[in-house]
């Protein structure tokens, strides 16, 4: 959460501008990509009235933890290997 004086700050400013260009951009733009693969995939937007709900919230979160472990072990076994 932003503070009043870190969102008046030039120099804050310049450097969220900055971030925007770089980091930020690539992540949102990853994002988008997503979006439309699935539009293109379903043929609509992303729904927001009540086609998913909490158990479908689930178990995406739960397939993501277990994407998330185990390239974490690849990414380690290959970091002890050197």
């Amino acid at each position: 959460m932003w503070c009043y004086q870190y969102d008046h700050d030039p120099a804050v400013q310049e450097s969220v501008i900055e971030m925007s260009e770089g980091n930020n951009k690539r992540i949102t733009d990853y994002f988008a990509s997503r979006l439309d693969i699935g539009n293109a995939k379903f043929g609509k937007e992303m729904p927001i009235d009540g086609t998913y709900d909490v158990e479908d919230a689930l178990e995406e979160a739960i397939d993501m933890v277990a994407y998330l472990i185990v390239c974490l072990f690849h990414l380690k076994d290959k970091m002890d290997d050197v």
